[in-house]
């Protein structure tokens, strides 16, 4: 609980008054809607309650929508990648950019800084650090009002009747079913399929390999050599986490020639781009994935400094693509372009596949979901965009058949899978400003208009009871 007379305090102060001004109209508009089960189901049950399920739960509310569930996998404290297999020190991103306060500035982060560490800490801070990051997150949804329901996991989505969802949600309790008339799948680079770890790695057994995005035992990896597979971020923050505890040597390896490479996004980062990208034709949007499929995001120079620092420990090779892995005598042997390594263990940064059919949440859905394979015969080509989920401009799927639209357009993903279709707006802070806003005016528009008759005898039985028997009609 926050003291009172302090600035935090005065700020959520601020915070609730600015609420209450934009708190118009303030009614509630869903109608119920019985379960199966006797229950009120959920108007939108949204599964992640990282950035961008806190952003999509807090601006359903200010609209109005009366029953939304929030649940995440995670302990209280834990959601998002930033206390887990995000290992940079500080956030990737710029301090002023909007976060899931969605331009409510009592809520934002700046603000929240300011008033707990003070304007001057303020002024000299160049990015948040995570644990600070997770501190803000944690005081915005309690701010916010924002009820999650943790150490809860999607187990599957199936189609119930009444156009409800069933889903089947596990706790330390058990199982359970919950019922939902929308859903969103907001669970991060993980909810899209599972980490890609490379098939000559994922050969190894696996006390000597992980990925990325594995919990990992770095100081049982102190005085041993360590390879790091990829060239971005990600490759360089476990290089220098293995490093700082005391890891012998460090090897990273490569596949491109130079580690420093433009940062196309950037080029894209316009309100343009970013509120619009979903509009662009099939042909420019696969024009745009082929460009930035081919410029990895680099590595900040902090993080690449981390690993400098030890230079006497901390050793890279470029092109140097793998061409076979092994194990020998206990250790991994990475054969590659450029020559053998022989290291104790070996961490791949490879990034996250995305594959409907390995999500078995969706497993009632998944071959029935359009990819971009089905709707551009171009991208079939491109093993890794044809294998995304074609989604239309509110972040919902769209059906291979026609006899499935309605049920798979209730159903919105917000994370990696979406960028082809809707841009870069939901996979970082970056976006964070216009992705939200798209899902929720979809998932408002379909359940209004879901309910139009209702919302129309509504206003006409009002009418009817409110006008004196037998008055003429107002003429003007």
């Amino acid at each position: 609980m926050t003291p009172p007379d302090t600035p935090l305090a005065t700020l959520e102060a601020a915070a609730r008054s600015t609420l209450a001004y934009l708190d118009y109209p303030k009614r509630a508009w869903t109608p119920a809607r019985l379960a199966p089960d006797g229950t009120e189901a959920a108007d939108v049950l949204v599964v992640g309650a990282g950035i961008n399920g806190l952003a999509i739960a807090f601006l359903l509310a200010r609209e109005k929508v009366a029953r939304v569930r929030v649940i995440d996998a995670a302990a209280e404290g834990q959601e998002g990648p930033w206390l887990g297999f995000a290992r940079m020190r500080w956030l990737r991103t710029p301090k002023e950019l909007v976060g899931p306060d969605l331009g409510v500035a009592p809520l934002s982060f700046p603000a929240w800084y300011a008033a707990r560490f003070g304007k001057a800490a303020w002024q000299a801070l160049d990015k948040a650090p995570n644990a600070v990051w997770m501190e803000y997150l944690a005081w915005f949804r309690d701010t916010a009002g924002i009820a999650v329901e943790n150490g809860t996991r999607l187990v599957s989505v199936e189609e119930g009747s009444d156009g409800l969802f069933a889903c089947t949600l596990r706790t330390e309790a058990g199982e359970t079913v919950a019922y939902a008339r929308r859903v969103v799948l907001a669970m991060g680079v993980l909810g899209a399929g599972g980490a890609a770890l490379p098939r000559e790695i994922a050969a190894l057994p696996s006390h000597l390999r992980a990925h990325s995005s594995d919990t990992i035992d770095f100081a049982a990896l102190a005085g041993r050599h360590v390879a790091v597979i990829g060239a971005g971020a990600s490759a360089f923050d476990n290089a220098a986490v293995a490093l700082e505890t005391g890891a012998a040597k460090v090897t990273l390896i490569a596949r491109r020639a130079a580690i420093a490479q433009p940062n196309v996004k950037q080029a894209m980062e316009f309100a343009g781009f970013l509120r619009h990208y979903g509009e662009l034709e099939d042909a420019q949007r696969f024009r745009l994935h082929q460009v930035l499929a081919r410029f990895a995001v680099p590595p900040p120079p902090d993080s690449v400094k981390r690993c400098t620092v030890h230079c006497e420990r901390f050793a890279m090779i470029t092109s140097a693509p793998l061409l076979s892995v092994r194990e020998e005598g206990g250790r991994a042997v990475l054969e590659t372009a450029r020559g053998s390594v022989t290291a104790d263990f070996v961490i791949a940064a490879t990034g996250f596949a995305v594959n409907m059919q390995a999500r078995p949440e969706l497993s009632a859905f998944a071959p029935r979901i359009a990819t971009w394979a089905d709707r551009f015969p171009a991208a079939a080509a491109d093993t890794t965009l044809g294998a995304m989920p074609y989604l239309d401009g509110g972040f919902a799927y769209t059906a291979r058949e026609a006899k499935d639209a309605s049920v798979l357009g209730r159903i919105h993903d917000v994370g990696i899978a979406s960028v082809p279709s809707v841009g870069p707006v939901c996979v970082g802070l970056n976006g964070m400003k216009f992705g939200p806003d798209r899902v929720v005016r979809a998932i408002t528009r379909s359940l209004f208009l879901e309910d139009a008759e209702t919302h129309v005898s509504a206003v006409e039985a009002f009418a009817a009871t409110a006008a004196p028997a037998g008055d003429d009609p107002l003429v003007i």
